[in-house]
């Protein structure tokens, strides 16, 4: 009822029927879906920027439209796609101070 009532067309309507049912939506999700716009928001999320743009330009494209705080530059990857190094605790990593090397947690020691 909330569906039919809330909803404009009907490919908004099997939109958040199929998403319910994939997703196990309760009434209260539902609601707060439609409310959201998700059915507007996935459909403006969708491209076809990859079969627009050639694969020679592509990446050229995507730089020419970053913003400005995006770290993607960096080539880093999602999370999980490379091995991140062990973090060693501040005690392990050498310091130097006052011209002699020690550990962290040592007190002056030479």
């Amino acid at each position: 009822m909330v569906i039919l009532t809330n909803c404009k067309d009907d490919l908004e309507r099997e939109f958040y029927i199929r998403m319910t049912q994939k997703f196990g939506w309760t009434k209260d999700v539902l609601i707060h879906q439609i409310d959201n716009q998700s059915y507007e928001k996935t459909l403006m999320g969708q491209t076809n920027f990859d079969k627009a743009v050639s694969a020679k330009i592509r990446d050229q494209a995507k730089l020419a439209v970053k913003g400005e705080y995006t770290f993607d530059f960096l080539e880093l990857g999602a999370a999980g796609d490379k091995e991140l190094p062990e973090i060693q605790p501040i005690e392990q990593i050498p310091m130097k101070a006052q011209g002699t090397e020690k550990m962290g947690n040592e007190e002056g020691e030479k």
